[in-house]
């Protein structure tokens, strides 16, 4: 199953946002999906947002590098 952007911050918001107090099970009662879909969304998140990080971390290296600051 795909989710849109507001689906996505949603299941956010439930896990590990502002309610925090969800566990998947009853995040895909509230999405009305299966309980796999959202460890699937879950997942997909994670990998995202590291592929993010290390892209953000070497584009400030390179910055760094170019305006010849320190690290």
């Amino acid at each position: 199953m795909t989710f849109g952007q507001e689906a996505l911050i949603k299941i956010g918001q439930l896990f590990n946002g502002r309610d925090r107090q969800h566990d998947t099970a009853e995040i895909a009662k509230i999405m009305g999906c299966d309980e796999q879909d959202i460890w699937n969304a879950l997942s997909d998140a994670r990998a995202a947002y590291r592929v993010h990080k290390t892209w953000h971390r070497e584009h400030q290296r390179s910055v760094r590098d170019k305006s010849g600051v320190a690290a």
